[in-house]
C-alpha cells in the first residue's frame, strides 16, 4: 500500500520546510514585541502626557469656577450696594435709637408730658437732615433723616407738641418706646 502524503507528513519529511518557517514565526514575534513594547512606551508616555494635561486642565477648570465665584459675588455685592445706595437717595435713612448718643426727653415739671426730644446721629460720616414725626392712633413716632455728612451738625433738638390724644412716644422705624402716658 502505498502512503499518500499528508500536510502533516510533508511538514516532517520536509516538504513544507519548517525550519524556515519557525526562523520567520521567531523573527515576527521579534518583530512584533519591539512593536508592541514600542507602543507600550508611547502609550505610557501619551498617558503621562494626558494626566499633566488633565491636571492642568482641572486646575485651569477649579481657578475659572473660583474666579467665576469671586466675579459672581462682586457683582451681585455690587448691585445690592447699589440698590441700597438707590433706595437711600429715595428714601433717605432714619435714625434708629440704637444709634443715638446723648438721648435726652425734657419733660414739662408741672404735668410730666413731653416737651422736647434731643441727642446726637452715632452713626459715622452721617448728620441730621430733617425731623418729623408721624402719628399711628394714639402713638406719636418721631422720624429723624439722616444722610451722608454734608457739612451739617450730627446733633438734634426737635420741640414736641403732643395732643391728649397721644398715649405713646415711639422712635424710629423700630418703633422704641420713649414715653407711655400714665
Amino acid at each position: 500500500m502505498e502512503r499518500r502524503p499528508t500536510i502533516a507528513h510533508g511538514f516532517n519529511r520536509g516538504l513544507f520546510s519548517s525550519a524556515p518557517l519557525a526562523l520567520n514565526f521567531a523573527a515576527m514575534r521579534t518583530l512584533d514585541k519591539m512593536k508592541i513594547q514600542n507602543k507600550i512606551r508611547n502609550m505610557k508616555q501619551s498617558r503621562r502626557h494626558l494626566l499633566v494635561l488633565s491636571k492642568s486642565k482641572i486646575l485651569i477648570a477649579a481657578c475659572s469656577l473660583a474666579c467665576i465665584v469671586v466675579v459672581t459675588g462682586f457683582v451681585i455685592g455690587c448691585s445690592q450696594q447699589t440698590r441700597e445706595i438707590s433706595s437711600e437717595i429715595v428714601n433717605p435713612p432714619i435714625l434708629e435709637f440704637e444709634n443715638v448718643l446723648q438721648y435726652k426727653l425734657e419733660l414739662n415739671p408741672k404735668t410730666k408730658i413731653p416737651e422736647t426730644i434731643s441727642g446726637v446721629c452715632g452713626r459715622s460720616a452721617f448728620c441730621v437732615t430733617g425731623i418729623n414725626t408721624r402719628t399711628n392712633g394714639n402713638t406719636l413716632v418721631v422720624l429723624v433723616r439722616i444722610d451722608l455728612f454734608k457739612g451739617k451738625t450730627g446733633s438734634f433738638s426737635y420741640a414736641l407738641k403732643l395732643n391728649d390724644d397721644i398715649k405713646y412716644l415711639k422712635f424710629g422705624t423700630k418703633e422704641h418706646l420713649l414715653w407711655q402716658r400714665e
